[in-house]
């Protein structure tokens, strides 16, 4: 996709009429102390218009950009859990024939030392393993007094982090008496980290000893921890305690019951199944043509807009094909779809291209 061109919000952003900017600023300037808000707003037109980049999956259907809690029973594997998807990530290696988005990782393992580290990684990735965008820390800071200013300065050293995990949660936070209020200002000073970031925070946390109709209310604290994070990870030992459950829910994104089987040998999850509750999300009509129309036989194709809505008479207007696009950019993915959407002399462009997808052979020991 087109991504050199964002258009955000201009200051009189109320109305386009210059009497309706106007007297917006009259009315603001009758109390001063909400002159601050004035540049707030923007209009419904300028949402529509704005070319907005879409961010993209750390692991494909797994993990996105945002603030993930990651929750289970003491024991049952979540530091291994973690430090698998960040080695698999750092070097740009599928999991469980899940794509990866290749970049640093760190790993703020504030409940173990240098030595236990050590250990773990040659069990699961052999003593010749290496990867060289994966960082470790062990030295514990807190919520407002030094960890959001280090998280900061791993995220805007390049353009290339993906991946930071906190292990766990709670060594990171200023009380132990917390509230709804402090759940939810907590997640939220990290969220705000990942808000124009195409990053992703992990908590490792824990469940409460209660039980619950669902995995994801049995995460320790109030309901402002899963209310502010963008998704929740639930791991569970099945009945049997032979296999694990991964249950995956996040904003915008369909939910996931990924079984594992702990390999004796490495340590390492080895995918078993995955059952997925799909979102109830029609697919656009203009999309479903485009899916159609691009496949192996017909691989690429490149025109206006124009020539687009016309080929495979498409029902929203040239002007706002680029936005059903972006809008629908995983739904294209999926189907191994990508596009570019750009600006000619006269004319708005597309390219659509047909990609093969890497197959993955996955074994089970």
């Amino acid at each position: 996709m087109n991504k050199d061109k964002i258009i955000t919000a201009p200051v009189n952003a109320v109305g386009a009429a210059e009497e309706q900017s106007n007297v917006s600023t009259s009315i603001l300037n009758e109390n001063p102390s909400e002159d601050k808000i004035s540049n707030t707003f923007f209009s419904f037109g300028e949402l529509m218009e704005a070319d907005l980049p879409r961010k993209r999956a750390i692991i494909e259907n797994l993990i996105y950009p945002g603030v993930y809690v990651l929750a289970g029973d003491p024991k049952v594997g979540k530091s291994f859990l973690v430090l698998q998807l960040m080695y698999q990530v750092s070097r740009g290696e599928p999991l469980w024939n899940l794509d990866v988005r290749k970049g640093r990782c760190l790993y703020l393992a504030y409940e173990d030392g240098m030595q236990r580290l050590q250990d773990r990684a040659v069990k699961m990735f052999g003593a010749d393993a290496m990867s060289n965008d994966l960082y470790f820390s062990t030295e514990a800071m807190k919520l407002d007094n030094g960890l959001e200013k280090f998280i900061s300065g791993f995220i805007n050293k390049d353009d290339s982090p993906c991946l930071i995990v906190i292990d766990t949660f709670q060594t990171t936070r200023n009380t132990t008496d917390a509230h709804y209020g402090s759940d939810y200002d907590d997640i939220r000073k990290l969220k705000a980290m990942t808000v124009d970031k195409d990053v992703s925070i992990i908590l490792v946390h824990h469940f409460r000893k209660e039980t619950a109709d669902n995995n994801f209310d049995r995460i320790s604290g109030t309901n402002g921890i899963f209310g502010a994070a963008d998704g929740a990870i639930a791991l569970t030992r099945s009945k049997d305690a032979k296999t694990a459950y991964i249950e995956i829910r996040g904003r915008d994104q369909e939910e996931r019951r990924i079984e594992v089987m702990r390999n004796k040998n490495t340590l390492r999850w080895d995918f078993v199944k995955c059952d997925v509750e799909p979102l109830l999300t029609p697919l656009d009509p203009d999309i479903e043509k485009i899916i159609t129309f691009i496949n192996p036989m017909n691989a690429k194709w490149s025109g206006t807009a124009t020539c687009l809505c016309e080929t495979l008479n498409l029902l929203t207007s040239p002007y706002r094909i680029g936005l059903k696009l972006r809008c629908n950019a995983e739904r294209l993915e999926s189907n191994n779809i990508t596009f570019d959407v750009g600006k000619g002399n006269r004319e708005r462009y597309i390219k659509l291209s047909y990609f093969e997808r890497r197959r993955v052979i996955r074994t089970i020991q």
